[in-house]
């Protein structure tokens, strides 16, 4: 029998091995391959890459251009990202890389730093202890200090934004992350790309924003540090100031609301109570000056903080209240737009500052003086007015034609004027003779109105004359 043309292959052998399929290409970014996502913000997106050239991977920050209100300044981005390049500071994560994407989309390429964010840290223990917080809180006001002497801001400070590491000693290491740049405001977006985030986004900017952030405008040294007031208070009382579900809510509350004071929810020191109230102030001139002031007055709390007895206040510019340990009864409770039964009542603060207070009490003092003036002057003229009847001119001359006083008057004339006879002229004896013999005739013909001229003329006449002689 011939031999078959095709031999069966044994049920005993192992199948053949078949070539593995051939691995997708992997997306590119900019030059970078992509390998993760890590989240997403109103102002881009952020991805783990892996370099060109292979390596360490990095953080990939892709910024939004389209739907941009105004259109987002590409040029001025990357030199603001150059310029935080240059930065050489341990708390600011480092910059490894700047270009634009074929699209037009800008990026920047930082360090993907080992450690987990504040936020997630927050998420899964609760809040932290002060000791720690107050080291996170340092070394982010020394990061900003050194960031804003280079004319740049965050922009974008949350708890998402700080990603803190654990380092030989249970000592915290925090590194700020994802700046926002070009001190643009987060909100500055088309609503287009706003309702294709998911609300955890929406609300994780609008839960940190300024008041002055939330009514349009743009990133400032003032505003970064009420952003990260707000950080502090979260991870001192576990919870945001003000607690909501929605972006619109929360924004509306840093704008109208005043927070609860952090020493009404857990047990801090006065002067880190003092020091995030004085972050969390609605005007931006009444927080402190910059982030170098900020960083001295933490500095002075945390001195002063060493014996918890203590219950001083640090001086801050700010109205701090009295130095107790007791809420006050009478006070309500700060309003939020979700009720939270669970939570203890907050004390309001007054947020009026020191200088507006002695200048309300200057005035005050400044109006009983003119309420005691006015009521001085209307009183005063009742006494002269008693004094100007008899002052009157034209009353008093009406009794003087009563008694004849022209000899009288004419005679002590005659007595200084014999003593010199030889001084004396001829001539004044008749002029002085004269009205002595024109005077007693008058009072028989003459009204009672002709004697005051009579009485005038003799003494001017004789006055004028004794004046001369002498």
């Amino acid at each position: 029998m011939p031999p078959s043309s095709s031999v069966s292959r044994p049920d005993w052998l192992p199948p053949i091995p078949l070539a593995p399929p051939a691995a997708p290409p992997r997306r590119s970014l900019g030059g970078y391959a992509l390998e993760g996502v890590l989240g997403t913000s109103l102002n881009g997106a952020l991805y783990v890459v892996e370099p060109p050239g292979g390596g360490r991977r990095v953080a990939l920050k892709v910024f939004r251009t389209r739907g941009v209100t105004p259109a987002l300044d590409v040029p001025r981005l990357l030199a603001e990202a150059s310029t935080l390049r240059e930065i050489s500071h341990p708390n600011v994560g480092p910059v490894v890389g700047t270009g634009v994407l074929p699209d037009g989309r800008p990026y920047v390429a930082t360090e993907l730093l080992e450690g987990e964010s504040l936020a997630e840290i927050l998420a899964r223990s609760g809040p932290l202890p002060s000791e720690l917080v107050l080291t996170l809180a340092e070394q982010s006001l020394a990061a900003l200090s050194a960031v804003h002497r280079r004319g740049l801001r965050h922009g974008n400070l949350k708890s998402s934004n700080l990603i803190v590491a654990v380092l030989p000693g249970a000592q915290g290491h925090v590194s700020l992350v994802d700046f926002g740049l070009t001190h643009r405001n987060p909100l500055a977006l088309g609503l287009e790309n706003v309702e294709q985030l998911p609300d955890a986004a929406r609300l994780g900017a609008a839960a940190y924003l300024s008041p002055e952030q939330a009514c349009g405008e743009d990133a400032s040294v003032a505003s970064d540090l009420y952003s990260l007031g707000v950080v502090l208070f979260e991870a001192l009382s576990g919870r945001l100031p003000f607690p909501t579900w929605s972006a619109f809510e929360a924004l509306q509350a840093h704008v109208t609301q005043r927070p609860p004071r952090l020493r009404s929810l857990v047990e801090v020191h006065p002067g880190v109570d003092a020091l995030v109230a004085a972050l969390l102030q609605k005007r931006p001139a009444d927080r402190p000056a910059s982030a170098s002031v900020a960083l001295s007055l933490l500095r002075a709390a945390r001195l002063k903080s060493d014996g918890l007895e203590s219950r001083t206040f640090v001086d801050f510019p700010v109205v701090a209240p009295p130095p107790t340990t007791e809420v006050p009864a009478a006070v309500e409770p700060v309003p939020a737009p979700v009720p939270l039964s669970s939570l203890p009542r907050a004390v309001p603060y007054r947020d009026v500052p020191l200088p507006l207070f002695f200048g309300a009490l200057a005035a005050l003092a400044m109006l009983a003086g003119a309420l005691g003036l006015a009521a001085w002057v209307l009183r005063a003229p009742q006494a002269p007015a008693a004094l100007e009847a008899p002052a009157a001119v034209e009353v008093a001359p009406q009794e003087l034609p009563t008694p004849p006083a022209v000899p009288v008057m004419v005679a002590p004339l005659r007595v200084v004027a014999k003593p010199r006879p030889a001084v004396a002229s001829p001539a004044p004896a008749p002029a002085v003779t004269a009205p002595v013999a024109a005077v007693p005739a008058r009072p028989a013909k003459v009204s009672p109105k002709a004697q005051p001229k009579s009485l005038k003329r003799a003494p001017s006449t004789g006055a004028t004359r004794s004046g001369q002689s002498r």
